[in-house]
């Protein structure tokens, strides 16, 4: 599963006057060294997962607008721990003070420069195509300092693990940006198919023009479509139907025509250890070990599609989405690309189809689209396929058509 963020919050100290000012919606304050006192400039202060931020002046101040809602604001300086906090625009101080770690020894001292060996590109081939993706739009990208990953594998686990000791810097020409990616973890497991990354994205405008622009906006506007910020906003402006999206329950069940992993196991040995004849040996063959490449559970499907009402719950200000089941998420405005044929192992494209799991059963929501804690929600399928190479800004607003 995709995750796009990883909350991770160091020391923050905040310098409260004795009011709030009612409609307070700009940020303000001074970064400096936690140890030293010394303010720190150019470092970059920005809402998590958007195009909205800053960077320091000299003197270690910055100041910038805050649109309405809570956002997660993340600081960032080279050589220093990022920090990460919550901020709502209706309860912002009028001054921030906030004070950056010093990087551990340990990680200060990774070496980002030097020579590759095969192996490594071979690893980091692995990394693009699950970090950012094989789609069109992730193809286009490239990262602009590659050789600040630090890559791991370990061949007995099949594990790869990658870190980065400074902010990934990935242009992305298909959607005009320069992403800035704070990469907190990216593990993935080959055997199981098990992936998981966290960071902090930010985007900066590559600035274009005439014809160029024209396909950057076109571009967008497709990628914002069907994407997992459309269908939460979908949901929170109750407009599923209108928008494209389909919602259903999907129930996983027991499959009853595979035996289980303790049957099959047992069996197995049995037939190469056992004292069976032939006859016997062939009938556990067949009954048994040959259905063991059956999928363990079935997908049933209640086509009645939910509406957003039956998803939302609100408790006092806030907003969750709701599912005691599996929901399948089907995008009807849109095919699915190419690309995605080879990962679907389907000879034509077909609707965009995902499977959505909230693991607690409910999940809050922000309104500006995202998820508030993207470990208790697992994807499937097209929207898990779409990784950072789609990724949009939380406050991209396609244009009306």
């Amino acid at each position: 599963m995709l995750l796009n963020k990883h909350i991770i919050l160091y020391s923050i100290f905040f310098c409260f006057q004795a009011t709030f000012a009612e409609a307070q919606q700009q940020l303000r304050g001074t970064i400096i060294d936690e140890a030293t006192l010394e303010p720190l400039a150019f470092a970059t202060i920005y809402l998590n997962t958007t195009s909205i931020g800053t960077t320091s002046d000299n003197e270690g101040s910055f100041n910038f607008q805050v649109p309405e809602g809570e956002h997660e604001v993340i600081v960032q300086f080279v050589g220093y721990k990022t920090l990460s906090f919550t901020v709502n625009s209706k309860e912002i101080a009028p001054q921030y003070k906030i004070k950056l770690q010093k990087e551990t020894q340990e990680l200060a001292s990774v070496k980002i420069n030097g020579e590759r060996d095969k192996e490594w590109y071979e690893n980091l081939k692995i990394f693009k195509s699950n970090f950012i993706g094989t789609s069109e739009n992730a193809l286009a990208c490239k990262i602009l300092n590659e050789k600040s990953l630090v890559i791991d594998y370990d061949p007995q686990k099949a594990a790869l693990k990658v870190i980065a000791k400074e902010p990934l810097q990935i242009l992305n020409s298909n959607l005009g940006y320069i992403l800035h990616y704070s990469l907190v973890e990216f593990n993935y497991e080959l055997r199981q198919g098990k992936l998981f990354f966290a960071g902090y994205p930010y985007f900066k405008e590559n600035k274009l023009s005439g014809r160029k622009l024209k396909k950057v906006e076109k571009n967008r506007r497709r990628a914002y479509h069907g994407s997992l910020v459309h269908f939460i906003k979908s949901l929170l402006n109750n407009s599923l139907q209108k928008e494209g999206f389909r919602v259903m329950n999907l129930y996983r069940v027991p499959n009853p025509e595979r035996p289980s992993d303790s049957i099959i196991s047992a069996i197995r040995k049995e037939v190469l250890f056992g004292n069976l004849n032939k006859r016997k040996k062939d009938s556990l063959r067949t009954n048994v070990l040959e259905k063991r490449g059956l999928p363990k559970n079935l997908n049933m499907l209640d086509t009645t599609a939910l509406s957003a009402n039956e998803l939302i719950v609100r408790k006092e200000d806030k907003i969750y989405m709701r599912a005691s089941n599996l929901l399948q998420i089907v995008y009807q405005n849109e095919k699915e690309e190419l690309n995605y044929l080879t990962h679907s192992r389907t000879k034509k494209p077909g609707l965009q189809t995902s499977i959505l799991n909230i693991v607690s059963g409910e999940e809050e929501l922000n309104l500006a689209g995202d998820i508030t804690n993207p470990s208790n929600v697992f994807l499937e399928g097209y929207l898990a396929w779409e990784k950072i190479g789609d990724l949009l800004p939380l406050d991209y607003v396609p244009p009306p058509n």
